[in-house]
């Protein structure tokens, strides 16, 4: 779901097309920062790159602090500038920056309409919350809102930008150190403010502001004009035939200018088109197809930030009856129990793959044993023999398969029974009882 750069949080990443590739850029702050900007910068949204940009450049080859006139103006505003995507350019707001005209000690700073007019620009000192940190500093911006809670050097790492190997660099600000003609600010690789000689080499951190109404993808990703287009569904899914108890897997393939796609599989059972729940990828497998379901169709509706959903074309599932394999035997039957004690009954069903396997027992002949089944447990209340069925419901597919069998049934054993006598170890007089 595509939203708007300027509903981004301060902070956030937002991505834009440059060189070619996406390139990560913090929101610093939305609108105009305060009345020393120019209107120009209403509804718009201000973009910092995050990696400085390659290669180091001299601030000024004359040694001359005049920002207007400066290698890195010209640069930015030209060759950095046509490194943008087409459309990005296009939504690029033209603004008046406040700076400090000319070059010397002056701390006098042309604001508002009397601005530097630029689309690709440097932040001053003050607009990185520099602004109780450097003496010879010109009011030329006011601190942003990713810097507001920066107001000294030992609160200084959002001020920090690393290279693309990671490591942090010095970098130059736009703000001239106003001590003399030839020195500038720039940030340190501690995130301090500090001043150097503009003929120096160091990296750039390009600022600029964005149409706060220009689209942006879930991922922050700023949408082109190609990205807005809606995905292109490059393959089909395709009717798929499987025998009853398999599964089946669709396949959709889509291409969009913007990266991003969103995938959302449906199913027509004959009463129209519904969502599957889980089915949020380029292939959906379907459940245990039953035969039921022969006959349903599948499609696949991608969509992406243009917010334009496409649809692929339907396939449809056949589900064949898998061929009938009928019961053979049973196997490792019981054949023996005892009076009075449960008897769980069990058998080894031949084949193995047989289509039906679920056995249903029954008493044929209890003879003297009063036998009786509940579900499969077999329990007999005396000796004997009894016959037992085991029947498979349609084991033969239009035929029930039956197979009897004996089981012997013994009586219980008998319990001996103890009897504690008395000791008679002792010598006694005894007498013989004649028992007729």
């Amino acid at each position: 779901m595509a939203g708007t750069l300027g509903d981004m949080a301060i902070g956030a990443s937002a991505f834009v097309n440059i060189d070619g590739a996406l390139t990560e850029c913090l929101v610093i702050h939305h609108g105009k920062p305060s009345d020393i900007y120019d209107d120009s910068f209403n509804d718009g949204t201000w973009l910092l790159i995050k990696e400085l940009a390659e290669p180091t450049q001299r601030w000024h080859g004359y040694a001359i602090n005049d920002y207007a006139a400066s290698d890195v103006y010209a640069y930015l505003n030209n060759t950095f500038l046509n490194r943008m995507d087409s459309y990005i350019r296009g939504i690029v707001k033209v603004v008046k920056i406040p700076y400090r005209p000319g070059y010397g000690t002056s701390m006098t700073v042309n604001s508002g309409a009397d601005g530097l007019e630029s689309n690709v620009f440097l932040l001053s000192g003050h607009e990185m919350g520099g602004n109780v940190i450097a003496t010879f500093l010109p009011k030329d911006g006011s601190e942003l809102s990713y810097f507001s809670d920066i107001k000294s050097n030992s609160a200084n790492a959002k001020r920090i930008a690393r290279r693309t190997d990671g490591t942090a660099a010095l970098y130059w600000l736009c703000s001239p150190e106003t001590r003399g003609a030839n020195t500038v600010h720039a940030v340190t690789n501690t995130g301090a403010i500090s001043n150097y000689n503009c003929t120096s080499q160091f990296y750039l951190q390009p600022a600029f502001v964005l149409q706060s109404s220009a689209l942006v993808s879930g991922d922050g990703t700023v949408l082109t004009d190609s990205m807005l287009n809606p995905p292109l569904i490059t393959a089909h899914p395709e009717d798929i035939t499987v025998m009853e108890g398999q599964t089946a897997t669709f396949s959709v393939a889509a291409e969009s200018d913007s990266g991003e796609i969103h995938y959302q599989w449906e199913v027509n059972a004959g009463e129209g088109w519904v969502e599957i729940t889980g089915g949020g990828n380029a292939s959906y497998t379907t459940q245990t197809a039953a035969l039921g379901m022969s006959g349903y169709m599948y499609r696949c509706a991608a969509g992406n930030a243009s917010e334009e959903t496409v649809y692929s074309n339907a396939a449809t599932l056949t589900v064949n009856r898998a061929p009938f394999i009928p019961v053979e035997s049973i196997d490792g039957l019981p054949a023996e129990a005892t009076a009075g004690q449960p008897l769980v009954l069990t058998g080894t069903v031949n084949p193995s793959n047989a289509t039906r396997r679920v056995i249903d027992w029954f008493i044929k002949d209890a003879g003297s044993t009063a036998a009786a089944i509940e579900g499969n447990i077999f329990i007999a209340a005396s000796a004997g023999q009894a016959v037992v069925t085991a029947t498979i419901i349609n084991g033969l597919d239009t035929a029930d398969y039956s197979q009897d069998f004996t089981v012997t049934v013994a009586d219980a054993p008998v319990e001996p029974i103890y009897v504690n006598l008395p000791d008679y170890t002792e010598r006694r007089p005894f007498a013989y009882i004649r028992v007729r």
